[in-house]
């Protein structure tokens, strides 16, 4: 094989996709790429997810996609897609590397159905599914709040005595006293802090109370 026929190989090299294989993998990403929000939308630990993350998981798991149909459909035009796409950088930073995972699903959901193994693609985002939906709720049985007691001349150990007495494990992160006024952060780890308000509100001292989410602030 000469100069001549490599070069016939690689510019011809063309493995024909169809009208109707290019809308069935397109078609095929679109619902698993739908399939992805939902999983995140209904195990995400943020309290304020992205509503627009929908779009990005279509986005990136189409636009995979169609990369990949292009590339497996001409060797040469894929190395120019290669060094085109190695120019790209990203300015949006990325709060919760949890969403990065969802974002390398999409793009794996995007390869494999762009080459046209929709079983793998299929099979693997049920598995991936089943693994993140296990752990959500293993993980949710406990969540992380803040805690925060304002107030003066606070009983401090009768707060710990009823934080314990509700069976909620803490740790004090923060003290502070400015002119007899006093302020108390505690992190803190239960399944349900909700009782714990009625019984700080009869502590001595104690003038305000609130419980924040710390998951995801």
């Amino acid at each position: 094989m000469n100069k001549n026929d490599i070069f016939a190989y690689l510019t011809n090299n063309v493995s024909g996709y169809s009208v109707g294989n290019m809308i069935l993998n397109l078609f095929v990403i679109f619902l698993l790429s739908i399939f992805v929000f939902i999983v995140y939308k209904n195990t995400t630990k943020r309290v304020n997810y992205y509503s627009n993350f929908a779009i990005v998981i279509m986005l990136t798991a189409i636009v995979t996609g169609v990369i990949m149909m292009i590339i497996e459909s001409n060797l040469v035009l894929s190395l120019g897609m290669v060094g085109a796409l190695s120019i790209i950088r990203f300015r949006s930073a990325i709060k919760d590397p949890v969403d990065t995972a969802y974002i390398f699903w999409s793009v794996a959901i995007g390869i494999s159905s762009g080459t046209g193994n929709h079983v793998l693609s299929v099979i693997s985002s049920l598995l991936i599914a089943i693994f993140i939906v296990v752990f959500s709720v293993i993980f949710k049985t406990q969540r992380k709040e803040i805690l925060i007691i304002r107030g003066k001349a606070i009983d401090i150990f009768t707060v710990e005595d009823v934080l314990k007495n509700n069976k909620i494990s803490f740790i004090c992160k923060s003290k502070s006293l400015n002119n007899g006024y006093q302020e108390f952060i505690y992190e803190l780890n239960s399944r349900n802090s909700d009782p714990v308000l009625n019984n700080l509100c009869n502590v001595d001292g104690i003038e305000g109370i609130n419980i924040v989410s710390g998951v995801n602030i």
